[in-house]
């Protein structure tokens, strides 16, 4: 987009179909999150915040992958945007870890608190993925 200028109709909808793509591939993400964090919950007896944060590393593997490939079709090298989109995660990795530990201590149930946690980076991780992760090269 121009910096003077408004944006065009394309690239509106240029935003719109990235923003689409980015909540598909984040909710398969987030479902491979939660089931992970049932898993380790329910079936290994792991407390809540540990679970989680492994249940989002796994994710997150994923979710490069399909962001880089499907959402933002970047031009950049695995190289240019791994260590990046590391550094995006672990940002929210730690912000997930603050929501998840207040919910919690305010009494809220796992799963409540989780889904809490997610909408907090949703934001967080569109844009800075977008701005900057996955920013092509010609932008």
């Amino acid at each position: 987009m121009r910096s003077t200028e408004y944006p065009t109709s394309s690239e509106k909808v240029n935003l719109l179909s990235q923003i689409f793509k980015f909540l598909c591939v984040g909710g398969f993400a987030t479902a491979l999150h939660y089931a992970v964090m049932f898993m380790l919950m329910h079936g290994a007896s792991w407390e809540p915040a540990k679970a989680s944060a492994s249940g989002f590393l796994i994710s997150a593997v994923f979710n490069f992958m399909l962001n880089a490939r499907i959402t933002f079709k970047s031009d950049r090298s695995m190289l240019h945007t791994a260590p990046r989109f590391a550094l995006v995660c672990a940002a929210g990795l730690l912000l997930n870890h603050l929501v998840l530990t207040a919910m919690l201590s305010l009494g809220s149930h796992p799963f409540l608190a989780q889904i809490i946690a997610t909408f907090c980076i949703l934001s967080w991780n569109f844009i800075v993925n977008a701005l900057w992760t996955f920013r092509n090269k010609k932008n």
